[in-house]
């Protein structure tokens, strides 16, 4: 492993290609893509809550945003791996793999776990940019809530805390080169959080420094 071996390559292909086969026959009854959308939608509703589960789903109509979803890759985690399979045999499991209902389950279970991340989100800046809250236990939840459910860094809830969410829509302080890095910084934020949304679900439990990942 680590050097060029003929063999070695070899099996790894031919082993990756029999997994993706399994896996595309497994999951082509159609009750995969209920299983499937049932499980996705308990997940974030956990991660969330409810009410932002709900938020997520209605908005999910939303032609628009379906498409800036597509578009940053957030419906391509999933599933890409299956995709890979190539040569005689793809055509016709594509085919099967369609009737599993998969790819459009697992795309709306990312349309809704954005979303509701979005709305998550807007909800801990809020509390951490207004002055109100500092030092409470609010303020110190939703720090540890970026930290540890979003990924994010010290250097990032800083830009959040100075920005919010809204970007450097209506400041006109920081202009030229600065402007652009700051901008490109807190898209990179942005990501990172809606990435996050859709590729962790945890349950917080009330207790300082504590969380379950599930």
């Amino acid at each position: 492993i680590g050097k060029k071996n003929v063999i070695y390559k070899k099996s790894q292909k031919i082993l990756n290609y029999y997994a993706n086969i399994i896996a595309k026959t497994q999951l082509s009854f159609p009750t995969s893509g209920l299983k499937n959308l049932l499980i996705g939608s308990y997940q974030t509703a956990w991660a969330f809550g409810a009410k932002k589960f709900f938020g997520g789903a209605v908005g999910a109509f939303d032609a628009e945003y379906r498409a800036e979803i597509r578009a940053k890759d957030h419906t391509e985690v999933g599933l890409r791996h299956l995709d890979r399979i190539s040569g005689f045999h793809s055509k016709f499991l594509d085919k099967v793999f369609w009737f599993g209902a998969m790819r459009p389950t697992e795309n709306i279970n990312r349309y809704i776990a954005v979303l509701a991340g979005r709305m998550d989100q807007r909800e801990l800046v809020s509390v951490l940019t207004n002055k109100k809250f500092e030092g409470t236990k609010a303020y110190q939840k939703a720090e540890r809530r970026l930290r540890k459910f979003y990924k994010l860094s010290d250097s990032d809830i800083g830009l959040l805390k100075k920005f919010g969410m809204g970007g450097l829509d209506g400041n006109a302080s920081i202009t030229g080169m600065n402007r652009v890095g700051e901008i490109r910084k807190l898209n990179q934020v942005y990501q990172t959080m809606d990435s996050a949304a859709h590729t962790i679900q945890c349950i917080t439990l009330d207790l300082p420094g504590k969380m379950v990942i599930i």
